[in-house]
């Protein structure tokens, strides 16, 4: 998610992007309203999540989010019989979406919507998960907790739909005409709704791409480490080079990406 290459293993590769690729035939489906195929392809998507290792499922968020999408399809087609399926999805989906942020980041999402402050973005998510987990409550009886869920899902959607009006996305639209709905809404987002802040991080987020892009590049011809696991950082070979006074490094390989074992190196 932030653009550096990871070392992972053949299987795990192929078995991702097929996950993916599948996952991705099936959002497709849901934008043209076709449900139930749309439901066909993810869980097919699942099944392939489940050959790559539980190291990978619960290290990105695609595995949460599949999780997501195939509970709301549940509850949208009224699929009752699959309530318990559901929910265990979605206990999955918060298992997962959980370890990619802070260990207090919901509790000060919420408190912040409360105060009328900025919203982090990523909260977007949280209340997706739990808008369906109250609508899952709700049908299990849990009335208490259904009331939680949905109370925290307004509150937070309510604070992040305030900064992001149609009327901003468009003008955000209208100023980059080379940006998409979902990167004008998350720039206005990031800004707390300043258009002018907005534009700022849209050009920044280019420039970057671009640079991740060129890094990635320079990391394949570099290799992976010793230990195979990891990719060379080019950061530390630079860094290499001027405590050495040398050229060039004559085994870059020997290199750790963590900037700790440059002594080592």
């Amino acid at each position: 998610q932030n653009g550096k290459l990871v070392a992972i293993s053949i299987k795990d590769r192929h078995s991702f992007l097929l996950a993916l690729g599948i996952a991705r035939l099936g959002q497709v489906q849901v934008q043209e309203g076709n449900y139930q195929s749309a439901l066909s392809y993810l869980l097919e998507a699942d099944k392939e999540w489940n050959s790559i290792s539980l190291e990978w499922r619960n290290r990105v968020d695609n595995y949460g989010l599949l999780q997501l999408d195939i509970a709301w399809i549940h509850l949208k087609l009224e699929h009752l019989e699959h309530l318990q399926d559901a929910t265990r999805r979605l206990h999955k989906a918060e298992r997962v979406l959980l370890k990619q942020v802070h260990s207090n980041f919901v509790t000060l999402a919420y408190t912040m919507a409360d105060l009328g402050k900025q919203v982090p973005p990523l909260a977007a998510v949280f209340c997706r998960l739990y808008l369906l987990q109250g609508v899952a409550f709700h049908y299990t009886g849990n009335r208490e907790t259904a009331k939680e869920k949905l109370d925290w899902a307004y509150s937070v959607c309510s604070s992040l739909r305030a900064i992001s009006s149609p009327e901003a996305i468009s003008s955000l639209c209208e100023a980059m005409p080379g940006i998409t709905q979902f990167q004008a809404i998350s720039a206005l987002r990031r800004t707390n709704g300043n258009p002018d802040q907005a534009i700022g991080i849209l050009e920044q987020d280019e420039q970057n791409a671009f640079r991740e892009e060129e890094t990635r590049g320079e990391q394949r011809k570099l290799g992976l480490c010793q230990d195979t696991m990891q990719y060379v950082n080019p950061d530390l070979i630079s860094k290499l080079q001027n405590v050495l006074d040398i050229p060039s490094p004559q085994n870059v390989a020997s290199l750790n990406p963590q900037e700790e074992d440059m002594t080592v190196a």
